[in-house]
Formats: structure tokens, C-alpha cells, sequence
């Protein structure tokens, strides 16, 4: 197999070879079984799979749009009609049962 790829006598008894990529170095401590066993989960995997562990920072920044919430509304008193709570109604210039506004009029 490695007179197939290329390799030459030297370099093909020092080193571990997949395919034709070189994986092991003279020196360099492994586990073959560990090697082997991650090569086979890469080449038969069909998933995608992150490369990377998410951080705390990335996961928060993503989850932080599941705080939000739709503005809530309330019906007013007098009127009926639907308005923002803790908020002057602009057509009437009302808040909290008193005036605070001066209504413009359509002159």
C-alpha cells in the first residue's frame, strides 16, 4: 500500500499512514485505538458536527432573543381602544384619569 501512494522506504517505517496524509511523526505519543476510532466516526459520519465547543458568551448573545416579547397592550377606559400601558394617549392627552397633554385641535 505505500509503494502505492508514493511513499519511500524511510519515511513509510516512520510514520502512520491514512490514505495519503501522514498522521504520525517519530516522537509524537498516540493512542492507535483512539486515532482509529475517530478516523472511522469522521469517514462514516453524514452529520454535520461542529468543530468547536459553543462558548458561554456565543450561547448567551444566541438566547437572548427568547427574552423578548411581543408589546403587550390595554384597553382603554374610556375610549376602548387599545393603547400601550404606562404610556399618555396622544389622542386625548389623557394619563391615568387626568389630563397632561393639551389635544391640538383641527383648526
Amino acid at each position: 500500500m505505500r509503494e502505492e501512494i508514493g511513499l519511500d522506504a524511510e519515511k513509510a517505517e516512520s510514520s502512520l499512514v491514512i490514505g495519503a496524509v501522514s498522521v504520525y511523526q517519530p516522537g509524537f505519543e498516540f493512542d492507535a485505538r483512539r486515532l482509529a476510532a475517530s478516523v472511522r466516526a469522521y469517514l462514516e459520519s453524514d452529520m454535520a458536527v461542529p468543530r468547536r465547543k459553543t462558548s458561554p458568551m456565543k450561547r448567551g448573545f444566541r438566547r437572548s432573543a427568547d427574552a423578548l416579547a411581543a408589546p403587550t397592550y390595554a384597553e382603554d377606559k374610556d375610549s376602548g381602544e387599545l393603547r400601550r400601558p404606562h404610556h399618555v394617549d396622544l389622542k386625548t392627552g389623557m394619563y391615568n384619569g387626568r389630563q397632561v397633554l393639551k389635544v391640538k385641535s383641527k383648526d
